[in-house]
């Protein structure tokens, strides 16, 4: 039987010094660690019926599918879990108190009918054992929980944001049986791991970075002139493709106008599927969807109205506002990830409600909410898409006060979901994300590492 692999992020928690408890304090300890995590999924608002709970004896492994972003189990799935662990401590004896270490990966995995298998496994396993780890609650009791993450993680995810510190993580070296790696090691409200010493990790100025700007002369002694002559013509390229090879695919970012693509198209839209661009009150004709409705509808917001109606009536609202609190435009609320697949089949929109219309009529989203809506968008591509090439706007960019992320950012998280997502099921042969003509903010020299790096 023939196997494919599947992208996943793998937590792994277990309770330090459970060694020297009895029975009676471990048959506690598993059962308060597994409360304890259980109870800070349902807080984060995760749906644990996706995640696969592994059983450690002293500890837990969550495997997660790609549709939740590593970021989440970072921040806030850290900050909650060590909520949680203060709560604990109050009312739990010192010799049943919960202290934990946790490892966080992510790779392609196997799963069969007996469990998992795959070299990512390990790996963590490897992180949750090493000894850094191990002397940060060796060298203070202070901490409830240390957390160590692979230079994957650290690099893909911590590295480029997404609310994430990367100064908060501290680079170490991990040696444990056939593992010999760089991870990132971060202890919650410490500004560096307590019991690291200088021989155990490497100093701040040799951590990678992603650029932000021109080398500085300091950096290039011998030649900064060139450098920012070359990197000025870096970022000044017009497009960057990459082709994946495991699955087969193609990902283009570059600049251009979404309406002129030969291609599905993707547009975002916020919860009430709100069309009117009249006087730019609820919609504005500036936008990606202000642009559908002129661009491919002729201006005829009321044959879009139809269009939306048809292929909304198999979700049905999950609300709806009365008058007096929405005084303008649609009232009926679709959940946020609601997909719905307009046009013909040879060149379809997939509108995709990824934000929340104000009754105040300003549109919000959240990266929670981004990151559910692109799972489903690419759900909807693989049954309605017929395996054709498929171009999107950078969604979340624009009015929709994502405040906390960059188009930078944004872009990134499109491009993690998509070749996550890809890697369970085969969604279309390329994706084209367009950048608005004269928009200088995306830096297509990191999008280009970013994608090699996937």
């Amino acid at each position: 039987m023939r196997y494919e692999p599947v992208h996943y992020t793998i937590v792994a928690m277990d309770v330090a010094k459970s060694g020297g408890r009895d029975d009676q304090l471990q048959i506690r300890m598993r059962a308060d660690l597994r409360a304890v995590v259980a109870e800070t999924l349902a807080h984060q608002g995760l749906d644990t019926a996706g995640i696969a709970h592994d059983d450690l004896g002293d500890g837990v492994r969550l495997i997660v599918p790609a549709r939740v972003t590593p970021a989440l189990l970072l921040d806030p799935f850290v900050p909650r879990l060590v909520a949680r662990l203060r709560e604990h401590r109050k009312t739990a004896a010192d010799a049943a108190r919960l202290r934990l270490r946790m490892a966080v990966h992510m790779g392609l995995l196997h799963r069969d009918g007996d469990g998992w298998a795959g070299r990512p496994l390990v790996h963590c396993a490897r992180l949750l054992d090493a000894g850094p780890l191990r002397r940060v609650l060796t060298a203070s009791e202070r901490p409830d929980l240390a957390v160590i993450v692979s230079d994957d993680v650290y690099e893909k995810v911590v590295l480029h944001g997404y609310g994430l510190d990367p100064d908060a993580y501290t680079r170490v070296e991990v040696a444990e049986k056939e593992t010999t790696a760089a991870a990132w090691v971060h202890v919650p409200g410490f500004p560096t791991p307590p019991g690291l010493g200088d021989e155990e990790t490497v100093p701040v100025q040799q951590r990678p970075a992603v650029p932000i700007g021109p080398p500085s002369a300091s950096r290039t002694p011998h030649a900064p002139g060139r450098w920012r002559t070359r990197w000025k013509a870096l970022l000044a390229r017009d497009a960057v493709t990459h082709r994946f090879h495991h699955p087969d695919l193609t990902v283009t970012v570059r600049t251009g106008d979404l309406f002129d693509e030969d291609a599905h198209l993707v547009v975002g839209f916020t919860d009430t599927f709100d069309t009117s661009t009249a006087e730019d009150r609820i919609i504005s004709s500036r936008t990606v969807q202000g642009q559908l409705v002129h661009r491919r509808y002729g201006g005829d917001h009321r044959r879009l109205d139809r269009e939306l109606q048809a292929a909304l009536a198999r979700h049905g609202p999950e609300s709806s506002e009365k008058r007096d609190a929405k005084r303008w435009g649609k009232l009926s609320r679709f959940p946020i990830g609601t997909v719905a697949v307009l046009g013909r089949p040879d060149r379809h929109v997939f509108a995709v409600a990824y934000a929340r219309m104000g009754n105040d009529l300003v549109a919000r989203s959240t990266v929670d909410g981004l990151w559910l809506s692109l799972s489903r968008l690419w759900d909807a591509v693989y049954v309605h898409g017929g395996r054709q090439p498929v171009a999107m706007p950078i969604i979340g960019s624009g009015l929709a006060r994502i405040d906390q992320l960059t188009a930078q950012n944004l872009l990134k998280l499109i491009l993690l979901s998509f070749v996550a997502r890809s890697r369970e099921l085969r969604i279309c042969p390329e994706l084209r994300v367009l950048i608005r003509p004269g928009d200088r903010t995306v830096d297509l020299r990191e999008v280009r590492h970013f994608l090699q790096g996937l």
